[in-house]
């Protein structure tokens, strides 16, 4: 990968877009314009996110994507800017989801359907009600 990666999750992620030809365009947070504001729970005050993937697929869907382990999905820190992400991409037309090793496993499964809205789904974040 000619970009920098923080984590192996993000170098797999990037390597799984070089490859895939569903994916028209990708972006790490260096690179996209998107920040989204939102509360930081420790401090009350609002700040700047940077997702840390824009995904643009051949389907015409366009991908905000934190790359994270599972266990951390629920911090409270991961929570608040998954939620403010959910609402900017409600207004951006795009989808928030989580890339997590589950997702990275389906991704990479020789087996992977060719939908791949059913494999980001499962990372997709929703709104509590």
């Amino acid at each position: 990968c000619t970009m920098r990666y923080a984590s192996s999750y993000e170098r797999r992620l990037m390597e799984w877009c070089e490859r895939s030809d569903d994916v028209v365009m990708f972006a790490t947070y260096k690179h996209h314009k998107i920040r989204i504001p939102y509360v930081k729970p420790s401090t009350g005050r609002m700040t700047w996110y940077y997702p840390d993937f824009l995904i643009e697929l051949s389907n015409n869907l366009t991908l905000l994507c934190e790359v994270k382990p599972a266990k951390l999905i629920t911090h409270p820190p991961v929570a608040a800017k998954a939620r403010a992400a959910v609402v900017a991409c409600e207004e951006l037309g795009h989808r928030y989801c989580f890339v997590s090793e589950h997702t990275l496993a389906a991704l990479e499964s020789p087996s992977l359907s060719s939908d791949l809205i059913d494999v980001f789904a499962l990372g997709a974040y929703r709104r509590p009600a």
